[in-house]
């Protein structure tokens, strides 16, 4: 008999919920429904990357290599190994590499870039290498590789 009438107050008790819903008694209702609400003039969302936008051009401040002595090209597995050997001006040298600067008419033109510390520990250079990898993909259509320095540059072709 307490189950009856246990699940009958159960049964009263979740019936009433619907009419809850509506009343004051719920907090949901508290600060008013929800509503939607159109603007009264259309808002206009900026672009993230500006149409007119400047193409930005990285200055590269470092020195080029004072010469290259050696140059290897290797058909490695998935592109091409370009590594080069060079003296440096002075001793010190670090942030080395390899830069594109030119790819035309089938040659690739690198620039052997170093950086130097601002002060001076022995006017004597240094041998210093360099090696950049280029996918396959970025070798399309080259057939020679040339790499400049300050006193000359070393040009190789590619089988």
């Amino acid at each position: 008999m307490t189950r009856i009438i246990a699940t009958i107050l159960i049964v009263a008790a979740v019936s009433g919920c619907s009419r809850l819903a509506d009343s004051r008694l719920n907090p949901g209702n508290w600060f008013g429904g929800d509503e939607t609400v159109s603007p009264d003039t259309p808002v206009a969302i900026p672009p993230i990357v500006p149409t007119n936008a400047r193409r930005v051009e990285t200055v590269d401040s470092r020195a080029l290599m004072q010469s290259v002595s050696r140059m290897e090209v290797q058909n490695v597995s998935g592109g091409v190994l370009v590594t080069v050997d060079g003296q440096s001006s002075r001793a010190g040298a670090f942030n080395v590499q390899l830069v594109e600067t030119a790819r035309d008419s089938g040659t690739l033109t690198l620039a052997f870039r170093v950086q130097y510390p601002a002060t001076v520990t022995s006017p004597n250079g240094q041998p210093v290498t360099a090696s950049e990898f280029f996918s396959n993909k970025e070798m399309r259509g080259i057939r020679r590789v040339v790499v400049q320095a300050a006193n000359g540059s070393l040009s190789r072709s590619i089988r």
